[in-house]
């Protein structure tokens, strides 16, 4: 970010080519990032391959079980299911994660999260999740189907959104783990570990409490 001149500010115009520039990113090749990624699984095999990967991250993460976060992993091998081939998803997009400059994207940032799967992880995490600053989820929907043409039925919503709850909550619970460990003291990672794992996972509760339909 230091080194891309451009600006983390949003109108309808940089909103819409960040879209576009997803979109992209889903559409290319997966073997050209194949040496980086590993080798490019089924399309099934990928999205297990994500509900295994922060099942075992939480699991790393605190002393005893979380039966919330066991219940929603098996809730997710049975209602999570691939919405196309598999592609390259980014993993955390959404505003604040990418640099424009007069009305174009010139950086996409925080690849942390890069990986080989569906791309209605990305989706769903930039409708529900990330993008609800901006606008609601269905000016989201409405925005990505009209310049992708992607289009998710409301069960792919529902589960897409529970499986980046879980990851959400998943993935906090390292922060409280560097805290607990002495490796870093920082109020934020606190924070992080408990106030903000608490709500992914009462979000996740109320998700897997229901069939997706």
């Amino acid at each position: 970010m230091d080194l891309v001149a451009g600006s983390s500010a949003v109108d309808d115009a940089v909103l819409d080519d960040f879209v576009v520039a997803l979109h992209g990113i889903h559409r290319h090749d997966t073997t050209v990032v194949a040496d980086s990624l590993g080798p490019v699984p089924a399309p099934d095999a990928g999205v297990a391959a994500q509900i295994d990967r922060w099942e075992a991250v939480y699991r790393t993460s605190v002393p005893e079980p979380v039966p919330l976060l066991d219940e929603a992993a098996a809730w997710l091998r049975a209602y999570l299911h691939p919405t196309g081939p598999t592609a390259v998803v980014h993993g955390d997009p959404g505003p604040g994660n990418f640099l424009s400059r007069d009305g174009r994207v010139v950086a996409l940032t925080d690849w942390e999260f890069v990986h080989h799967g569906d791309v209605a992880e990305d989706w769903a995490y930039l409708a529900i999740i990330r993008g609800r600053k901006i606008g609601p989820p269905e000016a989201w929907f409405e925005r990505i189907q009209r310049l992708t043409g992607v289009e998710l039925s409301p069960a792919e919503w529902h589960a897409w959104e529970a499986f980046n709850q879980f990851k959400g909550a998943c993935a906090n619970l390292t922060a409280l783990r560097l805290f607990r460990d002495g490796v870093a003291s920082t109020p934020n990672l606190l924070a992080i570990g408990t106030s903000v794992h608490y709500r992914f996972l009462r979000r996740l509760a109320d998700l897997v409490g229901k069939t997706p339909i």
